[in-house]
């Protein structure tokens, strides 16, 4: 899913999918989107929707435009706050 939507941006995007307690999917949205190397992610505002949603799960992705494969050092920060 990530990988459709995501494949052919030319800036970070960042999305998430909410799932129910089966792990079905109650939504998928695209939450911030920024430059060609970087996404401004907000911790609060992926909460705020998971309760909007009243997902019990949530699975993020972002890409990386210039191809790179490799999580930098801000992806695991920002997944470390996300946690």
């Amino acid at each position: 899913l990530f990988q459709l939507s995501l494949h052919r941006e030319e800036r970070e995007c960042f999305e998430a999918v909410f799932l129910d307690a089966q792990r079905g999917m109650l939504a998928h949205e695209r939450l911030f989107q920024g430059s060609a190397t970087t996404a401004e992610i907000h911790c609060g505002v992926v909460a705020r929707q998971a309760l909007l949603h009243g997902a019990v799960f949530v699975v993020v992705a972002h890409n990386h435009p210039g191809g790179g494969r490799e999580p930098s050092r801000a992806d695991h920060a920002v997944t470390a706050r996300l946690r």
